[in-house]
């Protein structure tokens, strides 16, 4: 499996090299309580074929997980 690492926001993140169909099954919960910084994520990552969610705190977020 290809990857490589890059930086986003100050954190590192590692991209994955799984195919098309693959990416459509990955999901990924970005979790910051500064909402400008997740607009910024989201505009940014627009065209990622991962699905994405973003939410504003810790406890929405173990709410996301718990409702999958």
């Amino acid at each position: 499996m290809l990857y490589e690492w890059k930086r986003l926001g100050g954190a590192q993140m590692a991209e994955f090299d799984l195919g098309e169909r693959a990416m459509q099954d990955i999901q990924v919960l970005f979790v910051d309580d500064e909402r400008n910084v997740l607009n910024a994520l989201e505009r940014n990552l627009i065209r990622e074929s991962y699905q994405k969610r973003f939410v504003g705190s810790g406890v929405e977020a173990l709410a996301s997980m718990a409702a999958d």
